[in-house]
């Protein structure tokens, strides 16, 4: 994309807290979108990219940076300002992310203020909350299974491991981190099943075929990404007519 195209001109830095960074109730995309707008953040103190410049520069849908968006107002990391006029037109938009660029230089709107302090002293407090999470989580001895329907997940992990182009990268993933994601999804029948014809329509994809764009499974839970699948088109076969390969696999949940 064309600098004069640009909503900003991007800082060559982009700000990324720690208690964003871990997080596991945002998808890793989400914490991609935060950096880029503390980059796009003005001296008015927000950025004011559209939804079309995050779609063209991360080659995702616009329905995809929405999601995105609201997973991060919905913990507080943004807050998103709307001006609408006739006919409930949207005319402008302000997302303010905490960020300061000028640290204290005086705004070029009048009417905006600098800072936007309510989001920043939320990322600032969610800091040290995450962070001891994490921190003695990694205390804990290694579970065998989820708590939640262990031999669903079993089958959701064995079959997300087989995902082409994924097997290497698997055997380093920390299984156990899928499984507390599992644990707090709990999902029940009708769900896992929406899952598994979601990962059927993803993983015929070229990008997922290719290896691009496959998230670690405990993100692919977090995030809620089989929604990503509601635009993609349904795979030739029907779920039943799975590949000789998938049929040594149990996955009946499919």
């Amino acid at each position: 994309m064309a600098d004069d195209k640009l909503p900003a001109q991007p800082g060559y830095w982009a700000i990324l807290p720690a208690g964003i960074r871990y997080d596991d109730r945002i998808p890793a995309n989400a914490k991609l979108l935060y950096a880029e707008i503390s980059s796009l953040t003005t001296q008015a103190g927000y950025c004011y990219a559209d939804n079309a410049y995050f779609a063209a520069l991360y080659q995702i849908t616009e329905r995809s940076v929405r999601r995105l968006l609201t997973a991060l107002e919905e913990q507080g990391y943004i807050r998103i300002e709307e001006e609408r006029g006739n006919h409930n037109a949207l005319e402008a938009r302000r997302i303010y992310a905490g960020i300061n660029p000028l640290h204290g230089a005086e705004p070029l709107d009048k009417k905006v203020r600098p800072l936007d302090k309510k989001v920043q002293r939320h990322i600032i407090e969610n800091n040290q909350e995450i962070l001891t999470r994490v921190c003695s989580s990694r205390k804990h001895a290694p579970r065998e299974a989820p708590d939640w329907k262990p031999e669903r997940f079993e089958a959701f992990w064995r079959y997300y491991s087989r995902i082409p182009g994924e097997e290497g990268r698997r055997r380093n993933e920390n299984k156990q981190s899928a499984m507390d994601a599992w644990d707090r999804l709990q999902p029940d029948d009708a769900l896992i099943e929406t899952i598994a014809r979601a990962l059927l329509r993803q993983r015929s994809t070229p990008e997922w075929k290719r290896g691009v764009g496959i998230p670690m499974a405990a993100t692919y839970l977090n995030g809620a990404r089989w929604r990503d699948a509601e635009e993609l088109p349904a795979p030739g076969d029907p779920p039943q007519a799975a590949e000789p390969e998938e049929r040594g696999v149990n996955i009946r949940w499919i």
